[in-house]
């Protein structure tokens, strides 16, 4: 004869819950550690971003995992029904927690638009620049060598 076991709350203890978020704190870290040294490396993010970075999804994982192993294990559900409800808590709480801890953003440089007097301006810049090449390529041919004269004298 199955004796039928009464759903208690008292399942999910509090050194098990305990347990599985400390668990999902150590991978979420683990697993935010690589990408973000990866992304160290390539110059996308500082030292500082990766470690502030490595530490939020470290918590976030620990409270998701800490509130699905809270809210399913009491339910009898199976091994299946367990593992998807257990996936689907700790999913949807890792994007609540993302939405209200949301990562920081690289600053975005901000492009300037052109307007006529910026315009102006360069082509004053441009103009003061060409006649100072001008002056460099003369001084040049006047420290020329006599052979080189004697070349420009029979070319012309």
């Amino acid at each position: 004869m199955n004796k039928i076991k009464k759903i208690n709350s008292s399942t999910a203890s509090g050194s098990y819950v305990l347990k599985n978020a400390l668990l999902g704190a150590v991978i979420g870290g683990a697993v935010s550690a690589f990408q973000n040294a990866g992304k160290v490396k390539k110059g996308d993010m500082t030292k500082d971003e990766a470690i502030k970075d490595c530490i939020k999804e470290a918590g976030t994982m620990g409270v998701s995992t800490g509130t699905a192993s809270a809210v399913v294990n009491p339910l009898p559900l199976g091994p299946i029904g367990s593992a998807l409800g257990f996936v689907a808590v700790a999913s949807g709480t890792k994007y609540m927690l993302n939405k209200a801890f949301p990562a920081p953003q690289p600053e975005i440089p901000v492009v300037e638009e052109i307007t006529e007097e910026k315009k102006a301006e360069e082509e004053k810049v441009e103009d003061k620049i060409k006649p100072a090449a001008k002056k460099t390529t003369k001084k040049k041919a006047a420290k020329s060598s006599p052979k080189s004269k004697a070349t420009e004298k029979t070319e012309e």
